[in-house]
């Protein structure tokens, strides 16, 4: 991969280059669970998020709001958070990651999200970045499809040994991450589902619900 790995695509030009996409795959499942629902459930701060980042024994998670960047329902954030290192380091017990994610949204239908993660603590990590694509879309009302791919991409030449190593390790930590996520989306706690389906910070507060004309009010 040589182009920037932030750049921003128009929704039509990233569904239409979603099946060509050089990745691997590392998950993919129907889920019990609404589209909308589940895109919530990973990309807002829901207790479904935050405890999956625990299960990962990921910290000091700050997440920016999402922003929208045009009328065609693209948005964008930056999250950051500190993981335990297991590869690569050099007197590092964690290391920081820097995760900007890009939203592609046809609400109620398919969501296309693509994370562009960097981590400049670890050995190397100046040189290489990680693209993972997730693409969740409407099965039924209450049932949806997630895959996700990843690949790795380079901003300079490295060894094939450097090469190597850092696919290895990459590809093991994407797998156990997603594995985790699989698992996690499996046991689902009802009250989890329940707060990604009426996200408190998606509803008018009282007071600025008895400021709104009556047609923008919406019930649940």
């Amino acid at each position: 991969l040589r182009s920037d790995p932030h750049e921003i695509r128009p929704l039509r030009d990233v569904l239409n280059s979603v099946e060509n996409f050089n990745g691997k795959m590392v998950f993919s499942e129907n889920l019990n669970i609404n589209v909308d629902t589940l895109w919530r459930l990973i990309f807002t701060d829901t207790p479904f998020f935050y405890g999956f980042m625990s299960q990962r024994r990921i910290s000091n998670v700050t997440l920016s709001k999402w922003d929208p960047i045009n009328d065609y329902g693209v948005s964008q954030r930056v999250i950051s958070y500190a993981y335990p290192v297991d590869f690569l380091k050099i007197h590092l017990t964690s290391a920081v990651v820097k995760e900007t994610q890009t939203s592609y949204d046809q609400t109620g239908q398919c969501y296309t999200v693509r994370a562009v993660i960097e981590n400049p603590n670890v050995v190397y990590g100046s040189q290489y970045y990680t693209i993972i694509l997730y693409q969740l879309q409407r099965r039924k009302r209450s049932l949806s499809s997630m895959t996700v791919k990843y690949c790795v991409g380079y901003r300079s030449l490295l060894s094939a040994t450097m090469r190597a190593i850092i696919s290895r390790q990459s590809h093991n930590a994407v797998t156990r991450h997603f594995k985790t996520l699989a698992d996690s989306l499996r046991d689902l706690p009802v009250e989890h589902v329940r707060c990604a389906e009426d996200p408190p910070s998606l509803l008018p507060t009282p007071s600025e619900s008895e400021s709104l004309p009556e047609s923008e009010l919406t019930t649940s």
